[in-house]
C-alpha cells in the first residue's frame, strides 16, 4: 500500500475507537490474533491497531503520496488528533511506501507543510523505499 495511516498500541481498544470515529480503516488488526492468520497460527499479534489509506498515488508517485496525505491531513484533522490522544494509543505515523529509482543517490523531500500538519495531529512519518518491481522487457536490478 503506498501510503497509509498506522496507529497501534498494546492497550489500544481499536473497537472502542472504531465507534467513535469516522476513519474507515482497511485493516484491523487486535493483540492476541493470529499474526498470519492463512499461514502460521501460532505467532499472535502483540498490540491491536488499525490501517486507514491516505492516498491513491503509487509507489512512482511519491509527490502525489505527499499531496494526498496533505489534503487527508486537513480534512482528517479532528479525527486524527482523537486518535493520537486515544487512551493505549502509542503510536500513529504515515507510511510513505514509494519506489527506488535505480540512481546513485536518491533523495526525497517532505515539504514543511506536511511536517507542520502531521506533528500538529502528533503524527510520525516513516519512508518505506522499495525495490522496483520487474517490468516487462526490463531485467531486475538489485
Amino acid at each position: 500500500m503506498p501510503c497509509h495511516l498506522e496507529a497501534t498500541g498494546r492497550n489500544f481498544d481499536v473497537d472502542r475507537f472504531l465507534k467513535q470515529t469516522e476513519l474507515k480503516p482497511y485493516l484491523v488488526f487486535r493483540k492476541g490474533e493470529p499474526r498470519f492468520k492463512h499461514i502460521r497460527k501460532d505467532e499472535l499479534m502483540k498490540y491491536s491497531g488499525l490501517r486507514v489509506n491516505v492516498s491513491k498515488a503509487g509507489f512512482d508517485n511519491l509527490g502525489g503520496q505527499i499531496q494526498g496525505a496533505i489534503r487527508f491531513l486537513k480534512k482528517n484533522k479532528t479525527a486524527l488528533r482523537k486518535l493520537s490522544g486515544f487512551p493505549g494509543v502509542k503510536c500513529v505515523y504515515l507510511d510513505f511506501g514509494y519506489e527506488w529509482r535505480e540512481a546513485v543517490a536518491q533523495f526525497d523531500y517532505l515539504p514543511t507543510e506536511l511536517i507542520r500538519l502531521a506533528g500538529l495531529s502528533g503524527i510520525g512519518i516513516e519512508m518505506s523505499l522499495y525495490l522496483p518491481c520487474a517490468k516487462k522487457g526490463r531485467k531486475k536490478r538489485i
